[in-house]
Parts: C-alpha cells; structure tokens; sequence
C-alpha cells in the first residue's frame, strides 16, 4: 500500500495494441479522482500509441479547467498513463 500524499496508479489490460481496460487508483482529491476517471474511460478502445499522445494541457482543456492549487492533479494522472504505457511496452503487450 502506498503512503500518504497524491499519487495516481493506472492499471491497463490489454489486447494486442489496444487498451482493453483501464482503471486507477488515487490517494488524493476529487480533481485527482476526476483526471483519473476520464484518462482511463477515454483510453480504453485506443492503442498505446494514441494513449501516450495524450498531455497534461490536454487534460486540463477536457475538464474545463482545475481549481487553484490543483494544478499537480492533471500531471499526475498523466503521469501515471504514461508510466503505464511504458510499462506495457515493456512487457510487449501482456496485461498489467
């Protein structure tokens, strides 16, 4: 179990190339949960090179904007996908 402070973790299953399922888990405010909830629903159904494409400002434009102060959230998120990208590109592919 991870320790205190925001943190976002995104779990992909995969089928070939494309994001079968995405979910995540957070520790950290309704922003933080709600760039999670729409990074994993818009990346399931996409390729990993179409997830990997996606930025923090692009994020942030979807959303309509974060609140003051939670500027990080959209960074993490992102953050997360990517390293979840990367992950599965190291496993060629297989389920993370």
């Amino acid at each position: 179990m991870r320790g205190e402070g925001p943190f976002v973790t995104v779990y992909l299953l995969l089928n070939g190339d494309l994001v079968a399922e995405a979910w995540f888990e957070t520790w950290g405010c309704p922003v933080s949960i709600a760039c999670g909830t729409w990074l994993t629903h818009w990346a399931e159904g996409r390729s990993l090179d179409q997830v990997s494409m996606i930025e923090p400002d692009d994020l942030v434009r979807v959303l309509g904007g974060v609140p003051l102060g939670k500027e990080h959230c959209p960074e993490l998120a992102v953050g997360a996908l990517q390293d979840a990208v990367h992950r599965a590109r190291e496993r060629g592919g297989k389920q993370l």
